[in-house]
């Protein structure tokens, strides 16, 4: 097929992958799926790639990779004026540092997708930013928890209200 169908067949097949716990096997399909849509100037399924590939990297407990990935991911949906995207890979991101114990870098990802949240401002897309704030919101209350951090629930709670 088109370069474009190579693309998507790779990427389906790395989510394949990934939901039946095989990461290996999905980062090289991924790093497939990148190298087409580097060669034909695909961005925006670019850039899911590289987050799943970030997610298949955390799988196999190479952190700092995975958070290469995400950054790359989210300097191709900032260059594509995606902020939900922006704010999915700073979701992402959080979530591996989280579990690999990096808690201050975590809890900053997250804040920074709040931040990304608010930046959306059109109307159309009142919901999804207000869905999106209550979502990060939650997993920061539920890292707090985690973490023993329980006196920043005021803070993330007074944040939901004034949103």
């Amino acid at each position: 097929g088109t370069p474009v169908e190579q693309a998507s067949a790779c990427y389906a097949l790395g989510n394949t992958y990934l939901s039946n716990g095989k990461p290996e096997l999905a980062e090289e399909c991924f790093a497939g799926t990148i190298a087409i849509c580097a060669e034909n100037n695909t961005q925006a399924l670019l850039a899911m790639a590289l987050v799943n590939l970030g997610v298949a990297l955390q799988r196999l407990g190479r952190v700092d990779e995975s958070v290469e990935c995400f950054e790359t991911a989210r300097r191709t949906f900032r260059a594509l004026n995606n902020r939900p995207g922006e704010a999915f890979v700073l979701d992402n991101k959080a979530a591996t540092l989280a579990a690999a114990k990096r808690n201050d870098q975590a809890e900053a990802a997250w804040s920074e997708a709040l931040q990304v949240f608010d930046t959306i401002t059109a109307p159309s897309f009142a919901r999804l930013r207000e869905q999106g704030r209550e979502d990060i919101l939650d997993k920061l209350g539920r890292f707090y928890k985690a973490t023993g951090q329980k006196h920043k629930l005021g803070a993330i709670q007074k944040s939901g209200r004034n949103s």
